[in-house]
Formats: C-alpha cells, sequence, structure tokens
C-alpha cells in the first residue's frame, strides 16, 4: 500500500519495489503506489503502466476527508488514460486509534495493539 514512508508515488520507486520482490523470489508482488505525491491529495504522481505490465495500480487515500473533489475526478481520468487500475483505500483515522490489525486473539498473542470492531447498528 502506498500509506509507507517513503511514500511510493514515482515509477522508480514502483520498480523498486517490483524488482527487490523479483529478485527475492518469495512471492508474487504488485506494488500499489500513491494517487498524489506524498499522499498530500493536491499533485498527482506521475504513473503510467509500462506496455505489456500487468499488476500496476493506484491508489487513492483520503487520511483527513479534505481530498477535493477536483483532484479524485482527475485522479480517475488519469486512471482511465493510462489504463491502471484505482483502488480505493477508504480509512478512518479515528477508529483506527494507532491500531496495526484487527483487535482478536492473534493481536493478543503478537502483542499488537488491535483495531476494536466498529459495533453493528441496528
Amino acid at each position: 500500500m502506498a500509506n509507507t514512508r517513503p511514500v511510493n508515488d514515482n515509477s522508480c520507486g514502483h520498480r523498486f519495489i517490483r524488482e527487490a520482490a523479483q529478485a527475492a523470489g518469495a512471492a508474487l508482488v504488485y506494488p500499489v503506489g500513491a494517487i498524489s505525491m506524498g499522499s498530500l491529495g493536491q499533485t498527482l504522481s506521475e504513473y503510467r503502466r509500462p506496455e505489456g505490465r500487468r499488476g500496476s495500480s493506484l491508489l487513492r487515500r483520503r487520511p483527513s476527508g479534505d481530498e477535493p473533489h477536483a483532484h479524485a475526478r482527475r485522479a480517475l481520468e488519469y486512471a482511465r488514460t493510462f489504463d491502471v487500475p484505482l483502488i480505493a483505500h477508504e480509512e478512518d483515522l479515528d477508529l483506527r486509534a494507532n491500531g496495526v490489525m484487527h483487535e482478536g486473539r492473534v493481536s493478543l498473542e503478537l502483542g499488537l495493539r488491535g483495531i476494536r470492531p466498529r459495533p453493528k447498528s441496528p
């Protein structure tokens, strides 16, 4: 995912991830890049799927909920122009509360802060 530091917001980072994964040979890795530089929601990242390549994706992130709608629309148009899949990563940072995984037996065993399940409305 592109919510990493450093942010995967350019084709060089994308290529590095793909080549490192290929060299390790342990799994198929499909890098996901940020749709905006630094995941800030201001300037679109420059991605273009190389000819014959599959698996490249873009990530539209709205960590603070204040991304301009025009930016989201440009991201969709950009993805369509270059035939690159666009995925949404919707995350409520208030609900996450610094958790790193679903709260439950495994998070307890691993000693990791869990994210409590949201109560279901009736």
